[in-house]
């Protein structure tokens, strides 16, 4: 019995810590720490050590390596080239009407089918500007782009998942031809790819929060409403929209990618990087990026994919060391023997499913089902193709539906539907080494969006940071605004003086000129009579310094500078880090007869409590 314990606990551990928390990266690691604790006793650092030298050494891994390195840099190098937007735009002109639009969306993605990040960015970013224009709520754009991501890719045989699961299947006798046998048994992706489809041409009734937001739409509501604030797992860049270039610099990388791993007996990773080869070859000679900032991009795109990367490894690491615990043997000797033979494909995609719900990682949850349930299968003589099929099955259906999972952070980042909660949103408030929050008092256009912030979000969030003794910056993107923080600060008192960042710049908000800058001035003046409050500069795409430095002669206190907002130190010249700009600014200050303040001046200006050091 004692064994049976220790066989199931670093799994049981891993799915309850990471439900709990929903910090996949923890809940990896502990538990892969706890197997070695318990396979090896007093022996844990050695065995631990050894364990990281194997899974480094397993060509599973390796191949798992490649892939994600390759493609963060891919996916990079196309947001940062505007190869991204220049596809969005030739597609503007194909587009009209709402189901050709939506049927357009579902033929991009089963183009994009080799890696649902890739589809889901390229998808999203591409036609969000378009469903917008048609009145599709974003919302559909969302699912559809996130479902068929999460369920072609395993449904196709040439994508990242289907080649990563034929290196995990040749493990045990299997091969590219028994993972293309188990295509067709494969109920879950098929029928959902298929009903995304059916939804496209209206020929399925919408139900749910996709019928609300067509309702919304249609009494005159937006297509939606973006959420800025949301967080990403996956460390890619946001997509610069004023970055265009020709869409063939989507195009062609593409096809090279797809072509070079048919060409290559379905290897992936030799596509790649055929397909990184092509976009060297094209930004680089039209002059979009130099050698050193293709590099730069690429490099920056890997690194995006570390935790992903680490994860995975701890993955391989806690799949030898199940097998050492006995785990595997223990579910094919006791399911083998309890559960009847047809019941075992069911089994497979409901444990699946639930277990890629709850750590919200496919990847690694294959490489803890493949070993157990072929064996499994093979023990009671199920075909391997229908118990594959079962797994992959599970893997998109955990994945598709887990609100915290890579692949819908990548969704919701291209489509701009937050699945925060105004709760989630908050939590910076809570740590004790924050001293300030930013604060957003209202909605506003941005580019082709709108930035949804509700009077009650906006209490709530006030009334945390006060209890949380933060100092807000309050963010003003129009004058309204002023008058709101007035209203707030009747209701919850602030603390004094107020922060005020007043935002210009953006497409739909204020113009960064003189007049827009004057009256916002004025609007503070006639709020606050008593001069209670400190006003900033922020500039969003600012191209040279010319407001900067008139706001500091109209009086702002502070002024905001990074690559948030813009990496350009001179007119159409690009920097590679924020301390060139902060010299920049500084110098800036120096020159206006003033001087930077210190950390500790900004302290006692704003009154947050001195620093404990």
């Amino acid at each position: 019995m004692l064994q049976i314990v220790m066989a199931f606990a670093p799994l049981v551990f891993l799915i309850l810590y990471a439900l709990k928390t929903r910090k996949m990266a923890d809940a990896m690691v502990l538990a892969t720490l706890l197997a070695m604790v318990l396979l090896h006793r007093q022996h844990f650092l050695t065995g631990t050590i050894d364990a990281m030298y194997a899974a480094l050494s397993n060509s599973s891994y390796q191949f798992a390596l490649c892939v994600i390195i390759g493609f963060g840099g891919m996916i990079t190098l196309f947001q940062e080239s505007g190869a991204l937007m220049g596809f969005r735009d030739l597609l503007l002109k194909i587009a009209s009407g709402p189901k050709r639009t939506l049927v357009l969306a579902w033929l991009m993605s089963a183009i994009m089918f080799l890696d649902e990040y890739l589809s889901a960015l390229t998808v999203t970013f591409s036609m969000r500007e378009i469903t917008d224009k048609n009145r599709i709520p974003r919302e559909h754009l969302a699912l559809q782009a996130n479902i068929i991501a999460c369920c072609l890719c395993v449904a196709v045989p040439f994508s990242s998942w289907t080649a990563f699961s034929v290196g995990l299947i040749s493990a045990h006798g299997l091969g590219f031809s028994d993972y293309v046998r188990a295509i067709p048994y494969m109920f879950y992706p098929l029928g959902m790819m298929l009903l995304c489809l059916l939804l496209a041409v209206g020929a399925f009734p919408k139900l749910g929060g996709l019928k609300r937001a067509y309702q919304r739409v249609q009494s005159g509501g937006l297509a939606f409403e973006r959420d800025d604030t949301m967080e990403k797992l996956v460390d890619i860049p946001d997509v610069d929209e004023s970055r265009v270039s020709s869409a063939w610099n989507t195009i062609v990388p593409l096809a090279v990618l797809v072509g070079g791993t048919i060409a290559y007996g379905n290897d992936l990773v030799h596509g790649m990087i055929m397909a990184i080869i092509a976009q060297f070859l094209l930004y680089v000679p039209q002059k979009i990026m130099t050698v050193g900032k293709f590099f730069e991009h690429f490099f920056n795109g890997a690194k995006g994919m570390t935790t992903l990367a680490i994860v995975v490894g701890f993955g391989f690491m806690l799949s030898e060391a199940n097998r050492g615990l006995g785990l595997f043997d223990t579910l094919i000797t006791s399911i083998g023997g309890a559960v009847p033979a047809f019941l075992i494909p069911a089994l497979a995609f409901l444990l699946v499913a639930a277990t890629v719900f709850a750590v919200g990682s496919c990847w690694v949850v294959m490489t803890l089902a493949i070993p157990v349930f072929l064996p499994l299968a093979a023990s009671v003589g199920l075909p391997a193709p229908v118990i594959v099929a079962a797994i992959m099955s599970g893997v998109s259906l955990g994945y598709s539906t887990c609100f915290y999972a890579d692949a819908v952070l990548m969704t919701t980042a291209g489509s701009g539907v937050s699945n925060l909660t105004i709760e989630e949103r908050v939590q910076p408030c809570y740590p004790s080494w924050v001293e300030a929050n930013s604060l957003n008092v209202g909605s506003v256009n941005l580019g082709t969006s709108v930035y949804q912030n509700p009077i009650k979000d906006v209490e709530y969030c006030v009334k945390t940071i006060m209890d949380n003794k933060k100092i807000p910056e309050t963010e003003v993107f129009e004058l309204g605004m002023i008058n709101t923080v007035r209203e707030l600060n009747d209701k919850f008192h602030f603390v004094k003086p107020i922060l005020f960042a007043l935002v210009f710049g953006h497409g739909g908000e204020m113009p960064a000129t003189v007049p827009a800058l004057r009256h916002m001035i004025q609007a503070l003046e006639e709020n606050f009579p008593n001069g209670d409050y400190l006003w900033g500069y922020t500039q969003a795409h600012r191209e040279d310094w010319e407001m900067v430095k008139t706001a500091l002669d109209m009086g702002a206190s502070t002024v905001r500078i990074g690559f948030e907002d813009s990496d350009m130190i001179a007119p159409g010249v690009h920097v590679d880090n924020n301390a060139a700009l902060i010299a920049k600014v500084s110098d800036i200050v120096k020159s206006k007869g003033m001087m930077p303040m210190t950390p500790d001046e900004v302290r006692a200006m704003l009154k947050i409590p001195p620093l404990r050091r």
